[in-house]
């Protein structure tokens, strides 16, 4: 595969991805911090009252850490006279391709869950794990969960992954090389080993429309209904998520079918 920048280009760049994805680790970190701190200063109880508080708002804890993520990036660029949202490469898209992003985003949901029900007979135990993430995630308000998976996950992660870091490879790294190397990094947030499979996968997808459509919005899209799809497991017997599960080739197939198609005519 021929290198898109010299050596040193793709050396600084990685370093600058490095720096970003730092902050965005330590920001929900520092939040978390802060939050214990205050719980344990100000709210009395006995020590499981406590434990059950600050595990009831976990969620809420790692959305106000994406949130400051985001803040500070947003802080930095308008200092440097940019913005973040250009930096980005938030442009505008089609309905049409939005449409479609839609659609990928419940094809590639109703594809995951078929491929976990193959992973939970083959290895019970990951499927445990991975039900266990999912459950953490719905603990305290529901509310909280929805506005965390649906809208602020998605856009925040977006923003990171494929907005920031993976433009920031433009140019400077082969694509390929770029869009798997971010897809590892973005599975590595997720639960393992079943967390790491799909985002992984999913990543790879979300970096190829990045660089496809020339836009992150398809990206955003795809990501907040793949996370909402999963909404339609609370439906009694699973009906939803098995109706995702038997119309997911058609969606995957048509919609990258014509998001290529689509696209192709903006460009």
């Amino acid at each position: 595969m021929k290198r898109e920048g010299t050596l040193g280009d793709t050396l600084l760049a990685s370093i600058r991805c490095f720096l970003c994805f730092l902050v965005f680790l330590l920001s929900p970190s520092i939040v978390n911090f802060i939050f214990n701190v205050l719980i344990d200063t100000f709210v009395n109880g006995t020590p499981e009252e406590i434990v059950k508080i600050k595990s009831d708002n976990g969620t809420l804890v790692i959305m106000l850490g994406y949130l400051l993520t985001i803040a500070i990036f947003t802080v930095y660029y308008l200092i440097r006279k940019s913005s973040i949202l250009k930096e980005a490469g938030i442009n505008k898209i089609k309905p049409r391709v939005a449409l479609n992003s839609a659609l990928l985003g419940v094809g590639m949901l109703g594809a995951f869950q078929a491929l976990v029900l193959v992973i939970g007979k083959i290895a019970p135990k990951w499927l445990e794990t991975q039900n266990a993430h999912s459950q953490s995630i719905l603990n305290g308000s529901i509310v909280v969960a929805i506005i965390y998976t649906v809208f602020v996950a998605p856009i925040c992660e977006e923003l990171m992954f494929r907005g920031l870091i993976l433009s920031a490879l433009k140019g400077k790294a082969p694509k390929w090389a770029g869009i798997v190397a971010v897809a590892f990094v973005f599975g590595l947030i997720h639960s393992f080993p079943i967390g790491f499979i799909y985002a992984f996968s999913l990543g790879i997808l979300l970096g190829w429309l990045y660089y496809f459509t020339n836009s992150l919005l398809p990206c955003i899209i795809v990501h907040a209904c793949f996370n909402a799809t999963n909404y339609l497991s609370f439906i009694p017997k699973g009906i939803g998520i098995y109706i995702a599960m038997a119309i997911s080739v058609p969606l995957i197939a048509y919609s990258i079918f014509d998001i290529v198609k689509t696209s192709r005519r903006q460009i």
